[in-house]
C-alpha cells in the first residue's frame, strides 16, 4: 500500500499500514491539545532521562558476531550500536536467557 495521503512512495510496514487504515476507518480521534502538550512533555524528559542515563563502554567482541549485529541492524534500518544496546538491556531486563542455563 503506497502513502498516498502523505504522497510519499516508500512502502508502509505492518504497522505502518495498519495505522493508516484506523485513521481511515475514523477509529483514531484527535486528543484535547492540553492533554497532548501535557503528554509531549512527559515523553520529551523520559527521552533526555534515557539519554542521560547512559555510560560509554569499550568492549571487544567476536568479528563474525559484530557483523551479524551490523547486517540485522541494516536490515532493521537501525545503528548497530543501537541495536546491541538494545540485546544487552533486554537481557539486564531478563527478557531472554542464555542457551546454556
Amino acid at each position: 500500500m503506497k502513502n498516498t495521503k502523505y504522497k510519499t512512495q516508500t512502502p508502509l510496514d505492518d504497522e505502518e499500514r495498519e495505522w493508516m487504515e484506523a485513521e481511515a476507518a475514523g477509529i483514531l480521534k484527535p486528543i484535547p491539545r492540553k492533554e497532548f502538550n501535557i503528554l509531549k512533555k512527559e515523553l520529551i524528559q523520559a527521552a533526555k532521562n534515557s539519554i542521560a542515563a547512559r555510560k560509554m563502554i569499550s568492549i571487544k567482541v567476536r568479528v563474525d558476531d559484530l557483523e551479524a549485529f551490523k547486517a540485522e541492524a541494516e536490515r532493521k534500518g537501525l545503528k548497530y550500536q543501537a541495536l546491541i544496546n538494545s540485546v544487552l538491556h533486554q537481557y539486564a531486563q531478563g527478557h531472554f536467557k542464555p542457551k546454556h542455563e
